[in-house]
């Protein structure tokens, strides 16, 4: 597999503790400080994405939701307008 080039930097700042706090995560992943870091952020990232970007229905939405889109209502003049 080729490598991917990482030609982006991104500095943050930490206190003393929060440092070594990381360091030692760091070292029990056996991963540089670097990509433990990354690693972490990036998970983090796809979980809060996903989050945002879904959207989760109990069964009685979902159930209106189907009941919706196997009997739309008639469109309106304003819509109609839309396709002119």
């Amino acid at each position: 597999m080729a490598a991917i080039a990482k030609n982006n930097r991104i500095n943050i700042r930490v206190s003393d503790d929060d440092k070594e706090m990381l360091e030692l995560a760091a070292r029990y992943s056996k991963q540089s400080l670097s990509s433990y870091i990354v690693d972490i952020v990036l998970k983090q990232a796809e979980l809060d994405i996903k989050k945002n970007e879904t959207i989760t229905l109990n069964n009685e939405q979902r159930d209106l939701l189907l009941k919706i889109l196997d009997n739309p209502p008639p469109p309106n003049e304003a819509l109609k307008s839309l396709f002119k």
